[in-house]
């Protein structure tokens, strides 16, 4: 499943941040919890989804890996392919959401790790 975050917005640092600053964003994260109401399981998914970009932005070949992705889906949102309408109808097949949304970065979770996206969202 594919939520519309990427791991540098995950652990709030810019994308030309340090391993230190990453280390420190990513622990500062882990510190944060969510509102009370927001059950275990939740949170648990949280915190797997921040350590998955933790590992990933933390070693220099995954990241330069995912820069390269993270940068060539921007680079083909900025051609445009049909004039956008201020206020697009509800999109018709999955092939037309993907349209919709291909400027917005996103990244796979679990099915189980939803309700963790949900809570970064």
């Amino acid at each position: 499943m594919r939520i519309p975050l990427d791991y540098y917005r995950i652990l709030c640092v810019p994308a030309k941040a340090t391993t230190a600053q990453i280390t420190q964003a990513y622990r500062d994260r882990l510190s944060q919890f969510p509102r009370r109401e927001h059950n275990a399981l939740a949170i648990e998914a949280r915190n797997r989804i921040i350590e998955q970009a933790f590992e990933v932005l933390s070693q220099t070949e995954t990241r330069a890996v995912y820069d390269h992705e993270l940068s060539g889906n921007m680079f083909r949102s900025l051609v445009p392919s049909r004039p956008k309408l201020p206020f697009p109808d509800r999109p018709s097949s999955d092939t037309e959401l993907e349209a919709l949304t291909a400027h917005q970065p996103t990244i796979d979770i679990a099915e189980k790790d939803l309700l963790g996206g949900l809570l970064l969202l």
